[in-house]
């Protein structure tokens, strides 16, 4: 079953799995100018660069303009995990940014799924920080071929607090991640400001296409690393 809506979620693919013949992705908001980061493991803290500070009128969250110091980062389409992907896609004139992490599974044997999140933007700058980004979790390719899969997407922070990014209602999409695989991709878009919540949260549970699975420490220093990053705005080149 795929549920879709009005939404303005778009499928490409740049998440890059075993044996898949394309990968996605997603087409989302705006953001500029500064810093410069090498495509590296941005768990681990990096030295930035500043080159300076612009403050751009009425365009960040909430209306409220401030002060955006931004990041240069180099283009890395084929980042490990953990790692800072990043590319501009002259078709279309968009680039995206982002981060595929393995969460560790409740369950014995390999790890159920990855999970991407995705900024993206038109031309080659980010000048506000983005109103939502896309998060997806694909199953890690036939590592649990016998799993019948779900289009199941929730997380459960500290506290108990609970996202639930497929309750009925919600916008999302239930796909297949290459011709040949079944439908095995989850994705669906939730506002920065929620996945600064999930960013700050000290534990992160995910329960996904069917399976349980936790965001690790290096996995949560990543994300926070990239919602820093992101938040400050980005340019690539």
């Amino acid at each position: 079953m795929i549920k879709r809506s009005n939404s303005n979620l778009r499928s490409r693919e740049h998440l890059q799995m075993p044996k898949c013949r394309y990968f996605p992705f997603f087409i989302l908001p705006l953001l500029i100018d500064g810093a410069i980061i090498q495509a590296s493991d941005i768990g681990i803290p990096t030295s930035l660069h500043t080159s300076e500070r612009t403050t751009v009128e009425g365009q960040s969250n909430a209306g409220v303009a401030h002060p955006v110091s931004a990041t240069i980062i180099s283009p890395n389409p084929t980042p490990s995990l953990g790692q800072l992907g990043a590319y501009y896609f002259e078709t279309g004139n968009q680039s995206q940014v982002w981060i595929n992490l393995e969460p560790q599974g409740a369950e014995p044997g390999p790890n159920p799924f990855w999970l991407n999140i995705t900024v993206a933007f038109p031309g080659t700058r980010l000048d506000r920080v983005p109103d939502a980004v896309d998060v997806r979790a694909t199953s890690v390719y036939g590592a649990w071929a016998t799993r019948v899969l779900q289009p199941v997407f929730r997380l459960q922070l500290e506290g108990g607090t609970k996202m639930d990014l497929t309750a009925p209602g919600k916008a999302f999409h239930f796909i297949s991640s290459c011709l040949d695989c079944p439908l095995d991709t989850v994705i669906a878009q939730i506002a920065f400001d929620a996945l600064r919540q999930v960013a700050g949260s000290k534990t992160v549970g995910i329960d996904a296409l069917g399976f349980t699975a936790r965001l690790k420490p290096a996995d949560l220093q990543t994300l926070r690393r990239f919602v820093e990053i992101v938040t400050h705005g980005v340019q690539i080149r």
